[in-house]
C-alpha cells in the first residue's frame, strides 16, 4: 500500500469535570490506541489535540492530564509521533481576574492580531489567561510558548508519504470571556494568513483550533474563508461535542473542516456521548479518510450517524473525502426531475407574469389559493410581518449549515401568498438560484433522491407549503447536508400552528444543525390593512358594495382592523376581515350557492364534492381539526389522486378549503355558514360525524392504517359533545363506532362509560355484560362494570367486579399501577357504602387498607386525592402495617361483602365468588 499521512484527532477533555470517571475514559482510550497499533499496524503521525484540555484552566487540571493521559500516550510512541496540542475556551482560567475588552482587538484599525512585535505586546495583555496551558502543557517538541510570540501561531512542518505536510496551530480563545462569546472570536486574520504564508511550498495544510468558523466574528470568519479555500486547507476542530465532517466553499476554491467528538464530557449512559476520530491522508488517491469512534458499552465502535453515509467506503468504518485542492471526476449527471416537486428559476417565474383582472383578484380576496401570477403582482405587496424573513432568506450566504425558514399561524392569515411572494423575490435577488417548489402535498421529501440532486448545483431554495408534511424527512436532509458541507441549501417552509405542532416540529432542536428562522404570521397590522384596501379598491371594491363608493383606503383600512378584532373566531384575521366586510350577513347566501356548485361536482364514487364539503366543515366548525385526507378519502370512497385532483383541489380554487396534514375550511365562519345552510335545509348534521368516525375505525381496525390522530377519533370526537351538551349524539356516535368492530373492548368501555355518563346504567351494564362474554380478560371491562354496578347501588356487586378486575382468576398478566390504583379507589369507596349500610369494622379496614395500597402505586394527582381522603376518614381503624395485611384486610371485606349481600345475578354467573380471588399478580406490582 501506498505510503499515507495518519492522525488521531482528540478534543475537549475537561478534565476536572468528573475525576474518577475521565481517568477511567482515559485508560480505555490508550487500550483502544494500543489495540489500533497492534492489530491494525495503525501508527499515527500526529495526536492532534484540539483544545479544552482543562474545565477551569487550573493547574491541577493539567498535572492531572499530563499524569493520567499525556505521558501514557507518548510511551505508547516513539519521537515519530508528533503530539499537535491548541488551547480552547476552557484552557483560559476561571474565573478570570483580566478586564478584557473584547470588542476592541476586532477594530478595522486594531494591530491586535498582527503577526509583529506591535501585535506580540497588544496580546501579551491577555496571555497570562493561559499560563497554566503555556507552563504544563508542552508536548513533543511543539512548545506552547507560541502563545507568546510575534508568530501568535504553532507551526509544524515535516515530510511525509512524499509531501511537505504543514501543521498550523491557531488560538481561537484569544477573546474568550463567557457563554456569550460565539460570533465574537476569531484566530486573527493577519495571524493566519502570516503563517499559511510560512506553508506556501507545502502540499498539505492542516490547521488546528478548537471552535468552529461559525462561532467566529462574521468579518474574521469570511476573511479567513477566503484564506482557507485559497490554501485549499483542512481545518481540524472540536467544541461541539460530536464528530462531524464537511466541505466547505468560498468563491471557487474549498477546503475541508473535521470536527471531533468530545473526548470526555459524560459518563457512560447519559444523553451525551464521548469520542475521537481516526484520520488516514493519501495524497495518492486524492482522499482524505475519516474514522469517528464514540464510547459505548465499553467499546469504540464507528459513529454512524457523523458523516453521511454516502461517504462511507463500502461497508468499512472509514468515510472517505476529496483532498481539497485534489479535483475529483465530476459527477454523472443526475436528474433534477423529482416526483411531487417543481424546478423553478428567475426565467420561469417570470413566465408566469400577467395582468390581474377583477375576478381573479376578488376570488383572491375570497380566500382562494393564490398562484404565481398573484405572488408576482406589484399590487400585492409582501406582508409587513414576513419582511424581516424575507431580509434573512435572501442574506443567506451558505456558511457552515444549510438554513431553515418557517413562516407559520393560523388559518386563512395568506401564508400561502407570502411564501411564494419570498420565493419570487428570492429569484430576483439571485437568478442564479434553483428552486424546487413542493407542488403535491401527497408526494413527501425524498431525501436520497434529494441528496444527489443538490450536488449538481450550489445554490438551491427548496420550498413548500406544507410544511407540517415534511418535518423529518426535513430534519433528516438538513443535518445529512450539513454533514456533507452542502450548505449553499436553503428551505422555506409554511405551516400552519396546530398542523406543525401535531407533526411534532416544534419538539426538534432545528439549530442543531440548521440556521432555523420562524416568523409567525397572524393578526392585521395597520400597514398590511392599508395595503390590503389599496388592493382590493384597486380592483373594484366598490363596484361590488355601494358603501364602499368614494372611500380613501384609509378608511377602508379602518375597517378591515375593526372587523379583524370583532371576528370573534380564533382564526386567521386577514381573511376574516374580508369575509366579514364582503359578505357579511349574505355569508350564508354565498354558501349556498357554493354548496350548489359543489354538489353538481360528482366523484367516479357517486358521491360529490359538496359531500366532501359538507363533511370538512362539520369538523372545522366544532373547532376539531384532525380530518386526515386518509379519513375523508374513505369516507367518499375514492383514491389519492381522485381527492387531490377532484377534490381538494376545486374546494382551494372556490376558496372552501384548505389542505395539509388535517384539513379545514378557508376560515372557521366558512364552516358555521355552511352548516347552518344545511341544517336549515334539513340535513342530517350528526351523520357526517358518525360517518367520519366509522371511516376512521374502518382504516385502523380493518384495513390497519396507521393513523397519528386515532386518539382523537376515539375519545376526544365525543368527548367534544359531551362537554358542549350533546351527550347523546355522543353515545350514538360511539354505538355506531362498535358496530364496525364489534369486538373492540376500548370501544365497549368508552360507549359503557358514557352511557353511564348520561344516566342510562341499565344500558351500560348490558354493553358491559355483553363484551364480558366476548374479552373476558380485559381488566378494563370488568372494572367499569363494577363502576356502574356502585351508581346502582349494588355495592356488592361493585366490589365484586372491581376485585375480580385485578385477580388472577381475570388473568394472571401483568398489572398497570394506574389501573390497580384506580381499582383501589373504587373499592375504597364501595366499602365506605357498605360499611354505612351494614356497620361493619370490617368494611371500615377494608376501606384503610385499599387506600394504603392504592397510595403506594397512584401518581394521578386527582386519584391521589380520593385515595388521602379515603385513608384520613378511616384513620381512626388504623393502617396496615405492610402490603401483606393490606391485601388481608380487603379480602376480609370481600369476605362480608358476601356474607352481608349478594351479587347480581348477571354478575355471579360471571366472576364466581370473590372470597376465593387470588392476586399473585397485584402482591408482585406492590413488591411482595
Amino acid at each position: 500500500m501506498p505510503p499515507t499521512i495518519r492522525w488521531l484527532h482528540l478534543s475537549d477533555f475537561h478534565v476536572g469535570k468528573d475525576a474518577y470517571e475521565q481517568r477511567r475514559l482515559f485508560t480505555e482510550i490508550i487500550r483502544e490506541i494500543e489495540r489500533w497499533k497492534n492489530e491494525k499496524e495503525f501508527v499515527p503521525d500526529y495526536v492532534f489535540l484540539t483544545g479544552d484540555i482543562a474545565n477551569k484552566g487550573q493547574k491541577r487540571e493539567y498535572e492531572s492530564f499530563r499524569k493520567d493521559f499525556l505521558i501514557p500516550l507518548q510511551e505508547k510512541f516513539d519521537v515519530s509521533t508528533i503530539v499537535f496540542p491548541v488551547p480552547g475556551n476552557h484552557d483560559v482560567e476561571r474565573p478570570g481576574t483580566d478586564t478584557l475588552d473584547s470588542t476592541a482587538p476586532l477594530a478595522a484599525s486594531s494591530k491586535f492580531f498582527d503577526a509583529d512585535k506591535i501585535g506580540k505586546a497588544a496580546r501579551d495583555q491577555i496571555v497570562p489567561r493561559f499560563k497554566n496551558y503555556k507552563k504544563l502543557m508542552a508536548a513533543s517538541g511543539i512548545s506552547p510558548d507560541w502563545l507568546a510570540k510575534s508568530e501568535g501561531t504553532a507551526f509544524h512542518i515535516r515530510s511525509l508519504a512524499g509531501v511537505q505536510v504543514a501543521v498550523i496551530g491557531l488560538n481561537t480563545a484569544w477573546l474568550c470571556k463567557n457563554d456569550q462569546d460565539k460570533n465574537k472570536l476569531t484566530p486573527g486574520y493577519r495571524l493566519v494568513e502570516s503563517a499559511l504564508k510560512k506553508a506556501e511550498g507545502c502540499q498539505i495544510k492542516i490547521i488546528l483550533g478548537h471552535h468552529p468558523l461559525s462561532w467566529w466574528n462574521e468579518n474574521e470568519e469570511a476573511n479567513i474563508r477566503r484564506l482557507f479555500a485559497q490554501h485549499n486547507v483542512i481545518y481540524l476542530h472540536g467544541h461541539m461535542h460530536k464528530s462531524e465532517g464537511r466541505v466547505e466553499e468560498s468563491m471557487a476554491d474549498h477546503f475541508l473542516t473535521l470536527q471531533a467528538g468530545a473526548a470526555f464530557q459524560a459518563r457512560e449512559g447519559e444523553p451525551w456521548i464521548n469520542g475521537f476520530s481516526w484520520g488516514d491522508l493519501d495524497p495518492q488517491a486524492g482522499e482524505v479518510r475519516i474514522s469517528p469512534r464514540y464510547w459505548v458499552n465499553g467499546e469504540w465502535p464507528p459513529d454512524m450517524s457523523a458523516i453521511t453515509q454516502k461517504r462511507r467506503i463500502g461497508e468499512t468504518d472509514w468515510w472517505r473525502f476529496s483532498l481539497p485542492g485534489m479535483r475529483a471526476p465530476l459527477l454523472s449527471n443526475i436528474s433534477v426531475q423529482i416526483p411531487g416537486w417543481k424546478v423553478l428559476d428567475a426565467e420561469i417565474l417570470n413566465s408566469f407574469a400577467r395582468e390581474i383582472d377583477q375576478q381573479e383578484a376578488q376570488r383572491f380576496f375570497d380566500g382562494a389559493e393564490p398562484d404565481w401570477a398573484l405572488a408576482i403582482s406589484p399590487q400585492f405587496p409582501l406582508r409587513c410581518q414576513t419582511k424581516a424573513l424575507l431580509r434573512k432568506v435572501t442574506s443567506f450566504k451558505g456558511e457552515d449549515r444549510p438554513q431553515i425558514s418557517l413562516l407559520h399561524g393560523p388559518a386563512a392569515e395568506g401564508k400561502s401568498m407570502a411564501l411564494r411572494q419570498i420565493v419570487v423575490a428570492v429569484v430576483r435577488a439571485n437568478p442564479d438560484i434553483g428552486v424546487f417548489w413542493h407542488q403535491d402535498d401527497s408526494v413527501s421529501l425524498n431525501v436520497q433522491a434529494f441528496e444527489k440532486m443538490l450536488a449538481t448545483k450550489p445554490n438551491w431554495l427548496i420550498a413548500t407549503d406544507h410544511g407540517d408534511m415534511i418535518v423529518d424527512d426535513l430534519a433528516r436532509l438538513a443535518q445529512s447536508l450539513k454533514r456533507a458541507g452542502n450548505c449553499n441549501v436553503q428551505f422555506v417552509i409554511a405551516a400552519h400552528d396546530s398542523d406543525w405542532k401535531l407533526a411534532k416540529g416544534d419538539t426538534i432542536v432545528w439549530n442543531s444543525f440548521s440556521r432555523f428562522e420562524s416568523t409567525r404570521l397572524a393578526g392585521l397590522t395597520e400597514e398590511d390593512a392599508t395595503s390590503l384596501a389599496e388592493a382590493w379598491l384597486h380592483f373594484g371594491a366598490s363596484s361590488n358594495d355601494s358603501s364602499l363608493h368614494g372611500l380613501k383606503p384609509d378608511a377602508l383600512a379602518q375597517r378591515l382592523i375593526h372587523a379583524a378584532k370583532d371576528d370573534g373566531f380564533d382564526e386567521g384575521a386577514f381573511f376574516g376581515a374580508l369575509l366579514t366586510l364582503r359578505h357579511g350577513k349574505d355569508l350564508r347566501s354565498h354558501m349556498r350557492a357554493l354548496l350548489q356548485r359543489f354538489d353538481n361536482m360528482t366523484l367516479p364514487s357517486g358521491g360529490t364534492v359538496g359531500g366532501a364539503f359538507r363533511l370538512i366543515s362539520a369538523m372545522h366548525a366544532e373547532g376539531l381539526n384532525f380530518l386526515s385526507t386518509n379519513v375523508l378519502q374513505e369516507s367518499i370512497g375514492c383514491d389519492r389522486l381522485t381527492m387531490q385532483q377532484d377534490v381538494l383541489w376545486p374546494l382551494a380554487a372556490e376558496a372552501a378549503a384548505s389542505g395539509g396534514a388535517y384539513l379545514r375550511t378557508r376560515h372557521r365562519r366558512i364552516a358555521k355558514a355552511a352548516l347552518e345552510v344545511c341544517s336549515d335545509d334539513g340535513e342530517d348534521l350528526e351523520s357526517l360525524y358518525i360517518l367520519l368516525a366509522c371511516s376512521a375505525v374502518r382504516l385502523r381496525s380493518i384495513k390497519n392504517v396507521r393513523l397519528q390522530e386515532l386518539e382523537d377519533w376515539n375519545y376526544t370526537l365525543t368527548k367534544h359533545f359531551v362537554q358542549n351538551g350533546h351527550a347523546e349524539m355522543a353515545v350514538r356516535i360511539a354505538e355506531k363506532m362498535l358496530e364496525v368492530v364489534p369486538d373492540n373492548v376500548y370501544y365497549a368501555v368508552n360507549l359503557a362509560r358514557l352511557k353511564r355518563e348520561s344516566g342510562d346504567l341499565d344500558g351500560a351494564f348490558d354493553v358491559l355484560y355483553l363484551m364480558s362474554l366476548k374479552k373476558r380478560d380485559n381488566r378494563a371491562v370488568w372494572l367499569e362494570w363494577g363502576t356502574i354496578c356502585g351508581i346502582l347501588n349494588d355495592y356488592v356487586s361493585n366490589v365484586g367486579l372491581t376485585a375480580y378486575s385485578i385477580s388472577d382468576d381475570l388473568s394472571p398478566s401483568t398489572l398497570g399501577g394506574e389501573d390497580a390504583s384506580l381499582a383501589f379507589a373504587n373499592l375504597a369507596k364501595a366499602f365506605e357504602e357498605l360499611n354505612r349500610l351494614y356497620r361493619r369494622d370490617d368494611f371500615n379496614r377494608a376501606r384503610a387498607g385499599c387506600a394504603f395500597l392504592g397510595l403506594l402505586l397512584s401518581q394521578n394527582k386527582k386519584n391521589l386525592s380520593f385515595l388521602r381522603i379515603h385513608q384520613q376518614e378511616s384513620i381512626s381503624w388504623g393502617t396496615p402495617v405492610d402490603v401483606t395485611e393490606g391485601l388481608a384486610w380487603m379480602q376480609a371485606g370481600l369476605n362480608a361483602a358476601i356474607v352481608e349481600g349478594s351479587l347480581n345475578d348477571s354478575v355471579a354467573e360471571r366472576i364466581g365468588n370473590p372470597a376465593q380471588f387470588r392476586f399473585a399478580a397485584l402482591r408482585r406490582l406492590l413488591g411482595q
